[in-house]
C-alpha cells in the first residue's frame, strides 16, 4: 500500500511541477510579447488615431450629412458680446422639398474653423465675407428640421458665388 501512496504523491508532484513550468513559460511569453508588443501597440494606436481623423474629416467635409442650397436673406447679431450671429436663409427650388423654405441657424464666431467651417472654393474664409444675397451650400447633421425651421447642427457653409 505504501508503494501506491508514493506513486500518487509522485504523480501529483509531477502534475504540479508541469503546471508550474507552464505558468512560468506563460509569464515569460507574456513578458517577451509585451515588450515587443508595446512598439506594435504604439503603431496601432497611431494607426487608429489616423483612421479616426479620416472618419471625422469625411463626416465634416460633407460626404454623409444633409446638405442644401440657399440664399442668405438676413445676417443679424444675436449677442455681439459673445460673438453669436444668426443667419436666415431661403432654400432654393432645386433642393428636395424639405429644404425649400426659410431656415434659421446661429454661428458662434469663436467656433469658426474648429466646429464650423466657412469656405469658398475650398479655402477657409471669415464670417465677414458672408453677405445677404449670396448663394451658399449649408451642411448639417440634423435628422429633422424643427417646426420653427431652426437648424442646430450646421457645421459647414460653402459660398457658391464666384465673387465674394
Amino acid at each position: 500500500m505504501e508503494g501506491k501512496k508514493s506513486k500518487k504523491i509522485t504523480l501529483s508532484t509531477i502534475l504540479l511541477f508541469i503546471a508550474l513550468i507552464i505558468i512560468i513559460a506563460l509569464i515569460c511569453f507574456i513578458f517577451v510579447y509585451k515588450s515587443s508588443a508595446d512598439d506594435e501597440i504604439g503603431k496601432y494606436k497611431s494607426l487608429y488615431q489616423k483612421s479616426m481623423d479620416i472618419v471625422v474629416d469625411m463626416s465634416t467635409e460633407g460626404r454623409y450629412p444633409n446638405a442644401f442650397y440657399a440664399t442668405i436673406e438676413e445676417i443679424t447679431d444675436v449677442n455681439s458680446s459673445n460673438g453669436i450671429k444668426a443667419l436666415k436663409v431661403k432654400g432654393l427650388d432645386s433642393n428636395s422639398s424639405i429644404y425649400r423654405g426659410e431656415f434659421n441657424f446661429q454661428i458662434y464666431l469663436d467656433s469658426i474653423d474648429s466646429t464650423v467651417k466657412i469656405q469658398h472654393n475650398g479655402n477657409s474664409i471669415s464670417f465677414d465675407k458672408l453677405k445677404v444675397g449670396q448663394t451658399i451650400a449649408v451642411y448639417d447633421y440634423s435628422k429633422n428640421i424643427s417646426s420653427d425651421n431652426n437648424i442646430s447642427s450646421v457645421y459647414k457653409i460653402d459660398v457658391l458665388d464666384d465673387n465674394i
